[in-house]
């Protein structure tokens, strides 16, 4: 986990002239705020893996896409109640993933093809008469 510190919260080294937080950043100290990734064993290596295989985010993705492969097609009923809920919840979690990136690629697509403005005026309108929309709930694109 990352460690976050505001200035003045501890052990943090600050310089107070405005004109370096901007055009001379000290270390990873670029303005008001420091965030601390942690430390890599291999900085330089680090940035190659980001760089040349992806993101952390990319990388999870992969490790879930495969765990969920090896889940789906793995025998439970050995299984304890605790460990077969540990897997269901990584395969909803997994699911809820998906959907949030089908979602956002379907908005990109709408919003290239100049539909966005116009399904997010329906969408505030239903949400203003109290219509609540849930993934899987296209009536709203069916509407007028």
């Amino acid at each position: 986990m990352p460690e976050f510190r505001l200035p003045l919260s501890g052990d943090v080294m600050q310089a107070i002239n405005p004109w370096n937080w901007v055009f001379r950043p000290e270390g990873s100290q670029v303005g008001l705020v420091n965030v601390y990734m942690g430390h890599a064993g291999d900085p330089v290596l680090e940035q190659k893996i980001l760089d040349d295989v992806g993101t952390y985010g990319r990388q999870l993705g992969r490790i879930g896409d495969a765990l969920a492969v090896i889940i789906n097609h793995m025998d439970k009923s050995s299984l304890t109640e605790e460990e077969q809920r540990a897997l269901r919840t990584l395969m909803l979690q997994l699911e809820h993933i998906a959907t949030i990136k089908e979602e956002r690629q379907a908005a990109v697509r709408r919003d290239s093809s100049g539909q966005g403005e116009k399904r997010g005026r329906r969408t505030h309108a239903r949400a203003a008469a109290g219509h609540e929309e849930k993934p899987g709930d296209r009536s709203s694109d069916r509407a007028g």
